[in-house]
């Protein structure tokens, strides 16, 4: 059985969720088209609507395992990552979405997963970081030839 306090902690959660997706699909217009890749946004943005529809009916069913909170925090970083990526990487207007985990795993989880979370969305930026240097120096010796 559940707490009613984290039952609507959870709430407040995917509302936040529904939110940030409504927010995220808005924003992806004002991205530069060069930057962009609007389907793949339109389908991560669908693909995210689903997995909160998802996560909505267990929320109604009260099936919550302790384990699935830190997979939704893996999940929504793992979501995150994939928009930022397709509006532009470390040039992302998106970017500053990805503290929403970190937020997210604050109210749910506590200090230490919210701090994994903050390590491990730093990761991803760095990731993109190195991948949007290395790919614009392999560009520049192309346009040199």
């Amino acid at each position: 059985m559940i707490e009613p306090r984290s039952i609507e902690t959870e709430r407040v959660v995917v509302a936040l969720r529904w939110i940030s997706l409504t927010v995220i699909l808005i924003l992806a217009h004002f991205v530069p088209a060069e930057q962009v890749d609007l389907p793949l946004v339109y389908r991560l943005i669908l693909a995210g609507a689903i997995y909160n529809l998802i996560y909505l009916g267990l929320l109604r069913l009260r099936f919550l395992p302790s384990f699935l909170s830190d997979l939704t925090v893996l999940a929504e970083l793992i979501f995150i990552a994939a928009l930022v990526y397709a509006t532009g990487g470390a040039g992302s207007q998106l970017l500053p979405f990805a503290i929403l985990p970190v937020i997210t795993a604050a109210f749910r989880l506590g200090l230490r997963q919210s701090l994994s979370t903050a390590a491990l969305s730093s990761l991803f930026y760095f990731a993109f970081v190195f991948f949007n240097s290395t790919h614009r120096v392999e560009w520049e010796q192309l346009s040199r030839v």
